[in-house]
């Protein structure tokens, strides 16, 4: 099984240009080595009524990640501080600084 990627800009192009080709689903994932339902969901999502346009799915993807909130990432260190702490009766408020 193909694990999950995300598309990339060339692979936008060449999912269109495939696509345009008549290829079907299973052979455009074999050739862009991607799981079939990325495909499957790309094609559906259909940008324009002129079916899937690699342009304007890159344009949506940039505006899709911009407005996309990104989690800190704990260290174990972090982690093993907030348990302690926890443990000590400590609130939420005294172990963030807030």
């Amino acid at each position: 099984m193909i694990k999950h990627k995300q598309l990339t800009e060339p692979l936008r192009y060449q999912l269109y240009a495939l696509n345009k080709s008549t290829m079907s689903q299973t052979k455009i994932t074999k050739q862009l080595g991607v799981h079939q339902s990325t495909i499957s969901r790309k094609l559906k999502r259909k940008i324009d009524k002129r079916g899937y346009r690699a342009i304007q799915a890159n344009n949506n993807a940039i505006k899709r990640r911009a407005r996309a909130v990104s989690c800190p990432v704990m260290i174990p260190d972090d982690i093993e501080c907030i348990t302690v702490k926890h443990k000590e009766k400590w609130r939420l408020e005294q172990i963030t600084g807030d």
